[in-house]
């Protein structure tokens, strides 16, 4: 019997499948959470709301584009 309770050639589901943090083939969320629904938004962060990106800014630190269209770039 594997930790999942499944004996022999019958089972559905591989002990904990690649990746999976449980037997019902769930994943860690970027919280450590088996199976939850925290995320990481586009600027890396755990549960963010890729705020930069959706206020103009062309980066995750906040910079913005100039008028020749560079991200952080010196045109005026």
């Amino acid at each position: 019997m594997d930790v999942c309770g499944c004996c022999g050639d019958h089972c559905p589901i591989p002990a904990y499948p690649k990746g999976a943090c449980d037997c019902e083939g769930n994943t860690l969320d970027c919280n450590g959470n088996c199976g939850g629904t925290d995320y990481i938004d586009e600027c890396g962060v755990c549960n963010g709301d890729g705020i930069h990106y959706h206020d103009g800014f062309c980066d995750c630190e906040g910079h913005v584009l100039d008028v020749c269209g560079i991200c952080d770039g010196n045109g005026i």
